[in-house]
């Protein structure tokens, strides 16, 4: 169910919004969730704008969340005139992730 439907509108928090998904998107964004804290184990969990955001620092590193038919992740996107225009992550602004 999308994210913006009542099925996570109104998590208190991230294991709460975790809670209220399907088994399989649960699982999915778990391992995300779990792989960004090996990596950024100082990052904070927020709910932001209705989904599950990491944030560093005091700014917001990354989000994910679940949709009805997909997860999406969403990675920082500053600024383009401050990167070079060989950055690929300049080009990124969400990952939608589906099974196949």
């Amino acid at each position: 169910m999308a994210a913006t439907e009542t099925k996570t509108t109104g998590a208190r928090d991230v294991d709460n919004y975790l809670s209220r998904l399907p088994d399989e998107q649960r699982a999915a964004l778990e391992k995300i969730r779990q792989t960004i804290k090996s990596f950024v184990p100082d990052a904070i969990e927020v709910i932001s704008y209705q989904v599950p955001t990491f944030k560093y620092q005091d700014r917001m590193l990354v989000s994910y969340a679940a949709f009805k038919e997909h997860c999406s992740f969403f990675p920082k996107v500053t600024d383009s005139r401050h990167r070079s225009n060989s950055d690929p992550s300049v080009l990124i602004h969400s990952l939608k992730i589906r099974d196949s």
